[in-house]
């Protein structure tokens, strides 16, 4: 194979390898745009079902607080059948504050795991990226292959074509010579 064709098959090669280049950082931003996407969607479910449940419990809060004062004002009067409502009312509040705390724990573990199936997806799609480039990348080395095993078998053609031909031309020289000889004598 000459120096040229081994350039030209090389150029070839730099283009078709940038190319693949060029694919893979487009498919990786897409990839990366989806991340974000998914990642601010959930980001903004969170903060509303925060607020949410800041709104509720500034309204349990107030409602609790608005009871508390008028039980205060009732507190002097009855003094333990209020008490006993407090401690009641205190008790609720501990139930409330815990399923709270509850339901923001789920809700945590309900985002964990959503966080986790985008990561597997990831995963995924990024070894079914692996397996698509690695199968290109043969293809392009068979493609290659080939290409190179057509430059020798023709070389070799060609070699054997300019040996037929030298050894054509080097009897035709002969026959000439022998015949300008022969013309050469009989003029003579």
């Amino acid at each position: 194979m000459d120096r040229e064709t081994a350039e030209e098959i090389k150029r070839h090669f730099e283009v078709v390898a940038e190319g693949l280049r060029s694919e893979m950082h487009e498919l990786a931003g897409g990839l990366r745009s989806e991340i974000r996407v998914v990642d601010e969607g959930l980001r903004s479910e969170m903060h509303e079902v925060a607020g949410g449940l800041r709104s509720e419990i500034r309204l349990v809060d107030e409602g609790l607080r608005s009871e508390m004062h008028q039980l205060a004002g009732g507190l002097r009067l009855v003094d333990e059948g209020l008490r006993s409502e407090m401690h009641e009312l205190a008790g609720g509040l501990r139930l409330v504050d815990e399923g709270l705390r509850s339901e923001m724990h789920q809700l945590a573990g309900g985002l964990q795991g959503e966080i986790r199936a985008v990561d597997e997806k990831v995963d995924r799609i990024s070894v079914d990226l692996k397996r698509h480039f690695d199968v290109v990348g043969e293809s392009l080395r068979s493609v290659i292959r080939t290409v190179a095993e057509g430059f020798v078998s023709t070389n070799e053609r060609l070699d054997r074509f300019e040996s037929a031909m030298s050894e054509k031309f080097g009897e035709l020289e002969v026959m000439i010579r022998l015949s300008f000889g022969e013309l050469a004598q009989r003029i003579h």
